[in-house]
């Protein structure tokens, strides 16, 4: 397996989605023992309950103050509801519940009614009125608020775009210690991205969410260190950085950390180590990983050479568009490795790699004469 057989992947092709779509996941962390504001001493009781497991106790105790109007309880018995801890799991009612604690000024509240409005959860789906709730949450401090406005701003996402607001809004959240705030404002600030360059400042950040162990900031320290984008190129810091975001399960870091095996870099090439991480990166869906481990199961690299696992491992990124991908199921369908010949399965893998540019593919079908030029 060479370099050239690498995907050809761009950390930043990728960073805008995984920013976005992290929110609501985020927001719908169940709350009761995290939360940062102030608990009064009439919901104590409950939250007492909830670190025992009983809910139903739990909701006992928070439903007399929130009928009476404590906001906290109304919020508090929303979770409830919308988790189905000591209740039949009902998502309108939970909204009736933020929609009482967020009338009367809780963040918490108020950041949920927006994500409801938001995702069509609970709520019609309305954009406008979801920018409301999470504004007005914002107002209050609620970081996921802060954090939830900036990527509106920044990627110029229903509204148009405002580096100032995407940078101050990000920058709030960042603040309070939000590590999804600090990796979201540092990257842009890294890579310019919706915001103006500063790789100091973003740096800063990142490395703040990386100790963290946020396991995006440090898959992130490893490319910067890596491409040596903004510092002095270091493969040994790079695998450093991977390692660490590997070992929390993110499986692009993981796919680096087999890549660095791989080529030797920031340690001794070895292959057998390499393909350990192809597979765990794989397991967890990552198609480039899918595609580095098809490449060792057909090349026979840090691996026993099987055809019939490399076809397995090569398809889904062939179907997900991978050239390199593409081209080596075909090899194997055409020549019949791995599993019966099928010369027309395998000239469609190389017409499907040669649309996409794959210089093998093109070579192999003009010498078959089977390639046709498009566009």
């Amino acid at each position: 397996m060479t370099a050239n057989e690498l995907p050809n992947m761009h950390f930043s092709s990728s960073l805008n989605k995984r920013l976005s779509n992290c929110v609501y996941a985020l927001g719908l962390i169940f709350t009761f023992l995290v939360t940062s504001l102030p608990v009064k001493a009439d919901v104590e009781k409950g939250l007492a309950a909830v670190k025992s497991g009983e809910f139903a106790a739990a909701f006992r105790e928070w439903r007399p103050f929130a009928d009476s109007g404590n906001p906290r309880a109304q919020y508090y018995i929303g979770e409830l509801y919308r988790k189905g801890f000591g209740v039949n799991k009902n998502t309108s009612t939970a909204i009736e519940w933020f929609q009482k604690a967020a009338n009367q000024g809780l963040p918490e509240a108020e950041h949920e009614i927006g994500a409801s409005f938001q995702f069509g959860i609970g709520n019609v789906e309305n954009f406008d009125k979801a920018l409301i709730w999470y504004s007005r949450a914002a107002d209050h401090g609620y970081a996921m608020s802060q954090y939830q406005l900036g990527q509106y701003y920044c990627n110029g996402e229903k509204v148009a775009p405002n580096p100032e607001r995407c940078a101050f809004w990000l920058k709030k959240a960042a603040e309070q210690n939000l590590h999804e705030a600090q990796y979201a404002y540092g990257t842009r600030l890294v890579l310019g991205l919706g915001l103006p360059r500063d790789i100091k400042t973003g740096m800063e950040w990142v490395l703040t969410a990386g100790y963290s162990n946020h396991a995006a900031a440090q898959s992130f320290l490893g490319y910067v260190f890596s491409d040596g984008l903004g510092v002095k190129q270091d493969h040994v810091e790079s695998l450093h950085w991977y390692r660490k975001s590997a070992e929390n399960g993110y499986s692009e870091a993981q796919r680096k950390v087999g890549i660095a095996y791989l080529f030797g870099r920031g340690v001794d090439k070895d292959s057998v180590e390499a393909v350990k991480w192809f597979k765990l990166a794989s397991e967890g869906g990552d198609v480039s990983a899918q595609l580095m481990l098809g490449l060792a199961y057909d090349t026979g690299d840090g691996v026993k050479q099987d055809y019939q696992k490399a076809r397995r491992w090569y398809q889904k990124p062939a179907e997900q568009e991978l050239p390199s991908a593409q081209y080596g199921l075909g090899r194997l369908h055409f020549h019949g490795l791995g599993g019966p010949i099928n010369k027309n399965l395998g000239l469609h893998w190389f017409h499907k790699a040669a649309e996409n540019g794959d210089e093998k593919s093109i070579k192999t079908l003009k010498l078959l004469g089977e390639f046709r030029q498009t566009g």
